[in-house]
C-alpha cells in the first residue's frame, strides 16, 4: 500500500473513529441514565408499598374510631331524651331510655312517646307521677 493510499484510508477512518467514540459515549450516558431510572423506579415502588401499608393501617384505625364514636354517641344523652319528673314532690332527672327499659311496664307505656301530650306536668314542666 502506498503512502498516499495509507493517508487516504486514515483520512476516511478518522470521521468513522470519531463517530464510534461519540456512539460509545452516548451508550455510556444511556446506560447511566437507565440505571438511575431503574433505581428511581425501585425507590418509588418501595414508597408505594409503604404508603399502601400506611393506608391499610389508617383504614383499620378509622373504622375503629368510627365504632368508638358511634358507641359514645349512643351513650350521650340528647336533650330530647332527658325527662324531669316530680315524684311525690321530689324532683328527679332521668332519660326516656331508662324509663322505657322494661318493655311491658307502666313507665314504658307512659314514656314511649305516644302519650306525651296527655302527661300531667307541674308549673316547671316536670312530669308528675
Amino acid at each position: 500500500m502506498s503512502q498516499e493510499q495509507m493517508e487516504a484510508a486514515m483520512a476516511t477512518s478518522q470521521p468513522l473513529q470519531k463517530m464510534q467514540e461519540a456512539m460509545a459515549e452516548y451508550r455510556a450516558t444511556w446506560e447511566r441514565e437507565k440505571a438511575a431510572l431503574e433505581r428511581e423506579c425501585r425507590t418509588l415502588a418501595e414508597e408505594r408499598r409503604a404508603l399502601q401499608a400506611a393506608r391499610a393501617t389508617l383504614t383499620v384505625e378509622r373504622a375503629a374510631w368510627l365504632r368508638e364514636v358511634a358507641g359514645v354517641e349512643r351513650m350521650v344523652v340528647k336533650p330530647a331524651e332527658v325527662v324531669v319528673l316530680d315524684v311525690g314532690g321530689t324532683r328527679c332527672t332521668t332519660t326516656r331510655r331508662t324509663l322505657t327499659a322494661v318493655a311491658d311496664s307502666m313507665l314504658a307505656a307512659m314514656f314511649c312517646g305516644r302519650h306525651d301530650a296527655r302527661m300531667r306536668k307541674d308549673a316547671e314542666g316536670r312530669v308528675v307521677i
